[in-house]
């Protein structure tokens, strides 16, 4: 007890039965048990420069990704062999026939021109026709691939794409009529161009 009244007295809180009677030891007992949890040490963060595990999940997705867009590449080979023999890849990616040709100027960056085109999956199953419609190349209003076929195109001519789906609809997909990470077929006509 001496101890205790000797502590309070430390604190310059008057024992039992002073001044503030026996809320004074309430009181700091109170304020000691609100102190305690400030004093417990936390424990140390991890740097954010912490270098990643060598098999981090980003890295498995990558991976992924990579093995995807090959087995895409092998399934389209095979097809254009079987069915458009005289299909030829570009450099972008993409595979391309046309099969009308008109001559004249080609189609450029930032070109308005008007193009009917029909969406199908490489079964040959139809999946969209799309109305007639007027694109400024470039502007991204269209798909990746499309915008970089129609610069291979004149005003008049038509063609057939096959279109991997990174340069087509992607991870998204095209609502229910294209599955997401799907390869495409556009069959695609050039009926004018606008300055």
């Amino acid at each position: 007890m001496n101890r205790l009244r000797h502590t309070l007295s430390a604190w310059h809180i008057p024992p039992r039965g002073g001044a503030w009677g026996g809320r004074g030891l309430c009181c700091a007992l109170l304020l000691l048990l609100l102190l305690s949890p400030a004093c417990r040490r936390t424990r140390p963060q991890l740097p954010s420069n912490k270098p990643l595990p060598v098999e981090a999940p980003a890295l498995d997705v990558v991976r992924m990704n990579r093995e995807m867009a090959q087995r895409e590449d092998s399934l389209i080979t095979a097809y254009v062999a079987s069915h458009y023999p005289g299909m030829e890849k570009t450099g972008d990616g993409y595979w391309m026939r046309v099969e009308r040709v008109a001559g004249g100027r080609r189609i450029a960056w930032h070109d308005t021109c008007r193009v009917r085109c029909r969406l199908a999956a490489l079964d040959g199953r139809v999946l969209e026709e799309m109305p007639p419609r007027t694109v400024v190349v470039g502007k991204q209003d269209i798909v990746p691939g499309l915008d970089a076929a129609l610069q291979r195109l004149c005003p008049g001519e038509q063609a057939t794409c096959i279109f991997p789906s990174h340069l087509a609809y992607g991870m998204k997909g095209h609502g229910h009529a294209v599955p997401p990470y799907t390869p495409v077929m556009l069959r695609v006509e050039v009926d004018a161009l606008s300055k």
